[in-house]
């Protein structure tokens, strides 16, 4: 976890819990004091259960075969490629600040958490949000962040990752253009892509991702718990939190 001073002083800082977590969370948490004194103190979070749909979906057979040697390999590589990409949020700085935005404005087609029943076999859940757009409609970078990940994967189609610092991270998928480069500073709002139908799609989307590390996150309770200038950490994070914390 990543603490960092809020508006009134207090040391803040967001995680994200698996889908399939419940009951309660126990958090041991260190506080460093000046002159090296370590306070421990363990947090429990209650974790509300919630109950997730099924989508039938119809796409290319090729998508949902057994792949062939070569093509299992590929999809390793990118999937190995994409981790690599979450995790090096823990190793960044907070580079966000202020509340993070939807990278499109049009209507959500398919929420986060739903099942995905792919030509009649459920095969995996939805860890994003969709936005409908046709294609060569505009993308645009929810916050501020480095540009850790550009490809053409095969499932995800045209991708960018965009790390954003302090363990969080966001992803724009199926793209029919992208409009960043590798190591580019995005800023929020910035145009970074054009909506396409590439990867494993039913038609013209954005697959939009959020994740703490390597855990998805509903994408719509980043955009919550940033809004509030409350809560919303500063700009860059604590090293050595003391005093009142909160999670």
């Amino acid at each position: 976890m990543h603490f960092s001073r809020d508006s009134t002083g207090a040391y803040v800082a967001y995680a994200g819990i698996p889908v399939e977590s419940h009951g309660t969370l126990s958090l041991p948490i260190a506080v460093e004091h000046p002159g090296g004194a370590v306070d421990s103190v363990i947090v429990s979070i209650p974790v509300s259960s919630a109950r997730f749909g099924t989508e039938q979906l119809s796409v290319d057979p090729r998508f949902t075969e057994k792949p062939d040697s070569a093509l299992a390999v590929r999809i390793a590589h990118e999937a190995a490629a994409i981790r690599v990409a979450w995790e090096e949020t823990h190793h960044t700085p907070q580079l966000w600040h202020g509340a993070f935005q939807r990278p499109r404005s049009s209507k959500i087609t398919s929420v986060f958490g739903t099942g995905r029943e792919f030509n009649g076999v459920v095969q995996s859940r939805h860890l994003g949000l969709d936005f409908d757009g046709s294609i060569g409609s505009t993308i645009r970078a929810s916050n501020t962040g480095v540009v850790t990940l550009v490809g053409d994967y095969y499932y995800s189609g045209n991708i960018v990752v965009i790390n954003h610092g302090a363990g969080i991270a966001t992803a724009y998928l199926h793209m029919s253009k992208i409009l960043v480069a590798l190591g580019d500073t995005v800023t929020r709002g910035q145009l970074i892509g054009l909506v396409g139908a590439t990867g494993r799609v039913t038609g013209p989307h954005l697959h939009w991702i959020a994740k703490y590390g390597a855990v998805s996150v509903n994408p719509m309770s980043l955009l919550t718990v940033t809004a509030d200038p409350q809560k919303a950490p500063a700009s860059r994070p604590a090293t050595r939190p003391r005093g009142r914390t909160r999670g």
